[in-house]
């Protein structure tokens, strides 16, 4: 089974990294802060080398599009399907 730990934004992720073993990210690219879902997995991904991650987002601009692909994070259009988030979370 998973363990979900949830996070208003960056900083919470963060600080729940530093102390719980995470293996994987599952972001929203629109955040309450000035950081966005890829900025808070590149800063996760500092601490973390590797961190698998999946951004959720109704965002479908192509200037996201290829951070996410240079990022190699992959994508899953809102609103989310269980069933694709399962098969992230089976990839990892």
């Amino acid at each position: 089974g998973h363990h979900p730990f949830g996070a208003e934004d960056g900083d919470a992720a963060r600080a729940i990294l530093r102390k719980e073993a995470i293996d994987a990210v599952l972001a929203d690219y629109r955040l309450e802060t000035e950081e966005d879902g890829l900025s808070v997995v590149s800063s996760l991904r500092a601490m973390h080398a590797g961190l698998p991650a999946l951004l959720i987002t109704a965002e479908t601009g192509a200037d996201i599009r290829e951070r996410a692909t240079a990022m190699a994070v992959p994508m899953q259009a809102k609103p989310a399907s269980a069933g694709g988030i399962e098969a992230f979370l089976a990839g990892v």
